[in-house]
């Protein structure tokens, strides 16, 4: 009998979901005095912000967080978590051996900071700004060109 899982991973990561339908968070799931629910140890907040969008995250929602309703996408942080899979299992070695895992894994840990925002020009048009920041010593096209050899 498995009391713990082979496998964990606890992104850290903030997330504003819109829905198409409207959505209402059950709230008898959280703790009532600051908007949390803990699974295994992991606090997440959340929070309902319209009848169809709701926030869910590792850090308490800020008005900073907060991005311009134009935004379709803003992506702000460390993409290694993204990858970042403890255990040292069967399941884990399994994970080692897939190339686009791999490939994926070494190419966010050599990421320091993505800050992306994809915004509507237009109905049919939109605008990607934004930058990757690679560590220190790592330049972006080594990093690609390895991303795609180890495909």
């Amino acid at each position: 009998l498995l009391t713990e899982p082979e496998i964990g991973v606890g992104l850290k990561m903030n997330a504003i979901l819109t829905f198409k339908n409207d959505y209402t968070i059950d709230s008898t799931l959280m703790d009532a005095q600051n908007g949390s629910l803990t699974v295994k140890n992991i606090r997440y907040f959340i929070k309902q912000l319209s009848s169809n969008s709701i926030y869910i995250g590792r850090d308490e929602l800020t008005n900073e967080m907060l991005t311009n309703s134009a935004d379709l996408l803003f992506i702000k942080g460390n993409p290694s978590s993204l990858t970042d899979v403890k255990g040292s299992g069967l399941t884990r070695q399994l994970l080692n051996i897939v190339p686009v895992f791999k490939a994926s894994e070494q190419l966010t840990n050599s990421i320091e900071e993505i800050d992306i925002h994809v915004k509507s020009d237009s109905e049919n048009k939109s605008q990607l700004v934004g930058k990757i920041q690679f560590n220190n010593g790592r330049f972006v096209i080594n990093e690609a060109l390895k991303f795609w050899l180890r495909l």
